[in-house]
C-alpha cells in the first residue's frame, strides 16, 4: 500500500479546474489594478505623499506594475511655476546668463554648423581652420573646385556631402544678397524669415538654422538635435514638460 505523502495538499477535480483559473486571474488583475492605482496617484512606497518624494518616483518595472510616464505632480505635469521657479534657482546660484556681444559672422556659423554635423567639435573646428587656411574669402570657396574643398574638410568627415552643401549655401547667399557672398541681411529679418531662407539651402535643416540664429543674431531659440530630442521624447521627462 503507497503511503500519502505527508504535508497538506490540495486537490483540485475536473470540475473545479475551471473556477480555480477563474479566481487566479481575479488575484492577478486585483494586483495590477492595485499597482496601476499606487502609481497613478504618486504615493511613496511609505504611504508618504510629499511634493519631494512625488518629484523623485519612478514607476516600478515589474510583473503587474502599470506602465505610466514620470510624474512631477500628483496630476503628473509640472507647472510653468515649477519651471519658472527652477530657472529661478539656477539663476541665484550661476548669474543671468548673459549674450556675447560679439556675434559670428552669420556665414561663417553656417559653415561651421554644416562641417559640425555627425562629427566632434574637434573635428569641425579642424576642418573649419583648414577651409579658412586654404580658401581666405568664401568667394574663394565657392568658385575653388569641389575636389579641393573636400581636401580641405577630409578631417572632419562626410567630406563629399558637407563640401556640396557649403558651396550651395555660399552660391545661394550671393543670389539672394550679392556680392560678396554674405548672410548679414538676415540679422535684419525676423526669426521665422531667417529660417526660412536657411531652411532653403542644400544641406540646411532647422537644427542648422537654429544654430545660426542663436550664435549669430541672439535669437531665443534652442537647437534640438537628433540626442536632444531623443532625450525630451523620453517616457521619464516628457512627463514633465
Amino acid at each position: 500500500m503507497r503511503r500519502r505523502p505527508r504535508g497538506r495538499t490540495t486537490s483540485v477535480s475536473p470540475h473545479n479546474r475551471g473556477s480555480s483559473s477563474s479566481s487566479s486571474r481575479s488575484r492577478s488583475s486585483s494586483s495590477s489594478a492595485s499597482s496601476e492605482s499606487s502609481y497613478s496617484e504618486g504615493e511613496s512606497s511609505t504611504g508618504g505623499s510629499s511634493g519631494e518624494e512625488e518629484r523623485c518616483s519612478r514607476p516600478r518595472r515589474g510583473r503587474g506594475a502599470a506602465p505610466v510616464r514620470g510624474t512631477a505632480t500628483a496630476t503628473g505635469r509640472t507647472s510653468r511655476v515649477d519651471i519658472e521657479e527652477a530657472c529661478g534657482a539656477l539663476c541665484t546660484k550661476y548669474g543671468e546668463p548673459q549674450r556675447s556681444a560679439e556675434n559670428v559672422d552669420p556665414l561663417d556659423s553656417l559653415v561651421l554648423t554644416i562641417l559640425s554635423q555627425n562629427t566632434t567639435d574637434v573635428n569641425s573646428s579642424r576642418a573649419f581652420a583648414s577651409l579658412r587656411k586654404l580658401f581666405p574669402t568664401w568667394d574663394a570657396v565657392a568658385k575653388a573646385p569641389q575636389g579641393e574643398i573636400e581636401a580641405a574638410i577630409r578631417c572632419g568627415g562626410l567630406a563629399t556631402r558637407k563640401a556640396a552643401s557649403i558651396q550651395e549655401a555660399i552660391a545661394e547667399a550671393r543670389r539672394q544678397f550679392g556680392e560678396p557672398p554674405t548672410l548679414r541681411p538676415l540679422c535684419q529679418m525676423s526669426s521665422e524669415e531667417a529660417t526660412s531662407v536657411l531652411t532653403g539651402m542644400k544641406g540646411v535643416g532647422p537644427k542648422t538654422a537654429a544654430c545660426v540664429l542663436m550664435f549669430s543674431m541672439n535669437r531665443d531659440v534652442f537647437p534640438v538635435d537628433t540626442h536632444v530630442h531623443r532625450n525630451i521624447s523620453s517616457p521619464y521627462i516628457n512627463g514633465f514638460f
